[in-house]
């Protein structure tokens, strides 16, 4: 996951996330910060997602 934020974030900082999807779905969990792309902008690696926020989170990567 990528994000952008005025916040400073130090590579390995653990965020929570609640991440909207289609209507009121939504999937919430954690991610590290693993690299810095740009001065405001940081890719995350998801953390310890459980099989049903995975499955949710992967359909709404792949719809069209």
């Amino acid at each position: 996951m990528c994000v952008t934020t005025q916040r400073p974030l130090a590579i390995d900082e653990i965020l929570h996330f609640d991440l909207p999807l289609a209507g009121t779905e939504h999937v919430d969990g954690r991610a590290r910060v693993v690299r810095q792309e740009r001065h405001d902008q940081y890719a995350l690696r998801f953390e310890g997602l459980l099989g049903p926020t995975r499955e949710r989170l992967q359909a709404f990567t792949e719809r069209d």
